[in-house]
């Protein structure tokens, strides 16, 4: 059995990548009371008492397996989700950057700032129904800095895309907080495989509109240091291959971390993500117009 301290260990390596699943329905979750073991990390108080929380309603079309297109081959990694920003016109398209690497099935590890030499294109297949989707135009946007898991890095491990002709596809609402959020608040992690479909039907709950979603998973945050955000899921088994790069979200729907690799102690999933208050002002400046240059004005007074 892995201890916590081999979660804190995946800020020195990368972790197995793997799918995504979305749900598309509101959720109740009860909490129960719940001590920690004698010797064990604290639990935070909120296990303590028990309060229903309405879990997020997260859409198809929202969240994807993406298959990059890059110079040398094509390769389908982790997962990746459409958010929007009060700065950007467009939706952008996020991802783990580790996905665009060898933890991904890609010979060398991409870097934040050269995405746009790299990365052609993107395909993308819906992540709970497996349906192919009409693929969006994408255009990197540089964020020097950017770094997968492991790697020091001022921004963190991101990749992001701005998106556009995605009319048809639908985009979450990213958080934008300064501060990650605090020890004890409820998180979500979606993931899960892809469910089979019966012409077009969501089967993932056998038909029930309601219940429980299997695919959006509960967890408080434990603590947040050195620009990460780990949590506890509640879930008895670990995400699955492909879940890098999966949106960790808030109560409300706010999106507020990428989910990047998880570890199992104690019978309990810890979860780590980066926050998206640390890479949310580069994302700005990658956002803006270029800068236009002094020439036509010198012109002018010339």
């Amino acid at each position: 059995m892995k201890s916590i301290s081999s979660l804190r260990a995946l800020a020195s390596r990368r972790p197995r990548t793997g799918i995504l699943a979305a749900t598309g329905f509101l959720g109740v979750v009860l909490l129960s009371s719940r001590q920690g073991d004698e010797g064990s990390d604290p639990v935070p108080d909120s296990w303590a008492t028990p309060r229903a929380v309405i879990a997020p309603r997260v859409p198809l079309r929202r969240i994807f397996r993406p298959l990059f297109k890059t110079p040398d081959y094509e390769f389908e990694a982790g997962t990746a989700f459409l958010a929007r920003v009060s700065f950007c016109s467009d939706p952008i398209l996020f991802t783990a950057l580790q996905n665009i690497g060898p933890a991904g099935g890609y010979y060398h590890q991409a870097l934040g700032s050269d995405l746009d030499d790299l990365v052609s294109g993107i395909d993308l297949r819906e992540a709970y129904t497996g349906e192919k989707m009409l693929s969006p135009e994408i255009e990197p946007l540089s964020i020097p800095g950017a770094a997968a898991l492991g790697t020091p890095s001022e921004v963190g491990d991101v990749a992001a895309f701005r998106s556009r002709g995605s009319a048809h596809l639908d985009s979450g609402s990213l958080s934008e907080d300064a501060f990650p959020p605090s020890p004890g608040s409820h998180v979500w992690v979606a993931f899960g495989s892809a469910p089979a479909s019966r012409d077009g039907i969501d089967t993932a709950h056998d038909g029930r509109p309601e219940g429980p979603s299997p695919r959006i998973h509960h967890g408080l945050v434990t603590e947040s240091r050195d620009g990460l955000l780990y949590y506890v899921l509640d879930t008895p088994a670990a995400p699955p291959r492909g879940s890098s790069g999966a949106p960790v979200l808030a109560e409300g729907g706010r999106i507020v971390g990428i989910h990047l690799g998880s570890t199992t102690d104690g019978g309990k999933i810890h979860g780590i993500a980066t926050p998206v208050s640390r890479f949310l002002p580069a994302l700005r400046n990658a956002c803006l117009p270029p800068a236009r240059t002094a020439f036509a004005g010198e012109k002018a007074q010339n």
